[in-house]
């Protein structure tokens, strides 16, 4: 019996001898390899769009852009319309930020205010460009910047009247 008792020792320790041992270090975990996707925030809206109530005009992280009339702030910052009407975008110097608004006027369309002062101004133009020229001798040059000459013009009337 103890002979046996012997074997079963040194089998033991054979055993705790023949464990494999790894042939390669462990791999710890690597701090990188994470993306996740976009926010895709920014200006959705621009100015002179037209928007409904309920668009969206600005996504954004923060009061980069603020409210003006007729757009209000979500919990995210996002500005959003609350009225029918178009874009508009103003800078407020006393603040120092960019101020986001939704005009019922089209911005895009000039006023007849400024049509009547942009025809006074080319009028004006007109006039010093001919030396002083008055206003009915203009629109004769005007026929001639059209590419009718001075020949052509005087060959119509005499057309008309014969």
């Amino acid at each position: 019996m103890a002979a046996t008792a012997t074997t079963k020792i040194n089998m033991m320790a054979h055993n705790l001898q023949s464990v494999r041992t790894a042939t390669k270090k462990a791999g710890g975990s690597t701090k990188n390899g994470r993306d996740s996707p976009g926010q895709r925030l920014g200006v959705k809206k621009f100015g002179g769009e037209l928007v409904q109530p309920g668009h969206i005009l600005i996504r954004q992280r923060g009061q980069k852009y603020h409210c003006g009339s007729n757009v209000k702030l979500g919990r995210d910052h996002t500005i959003y319309s609350v009225a029918n009407g178009w874009v508009k975008f103003d800078y407020n110097r006393e603040k120092k930020h960019q101020v986001v608004s939704v005009s019922p006027v089209n911005p895009n369309i000039l006023s007849r205010k400024a049509l009547e002062e942009i025809a006074v101004a080319a009028a004006a133009a007109a006039a010093a460009s001919s030396g002083g020229v008055s206003a009915a001798s203009s629109t004769t040059t005007g026929d001639v910047s059209k590419g009718e000459g001075a020949s052509s013009s005087a060959s119509k009337q005499q057309q008309t009247a014969h």
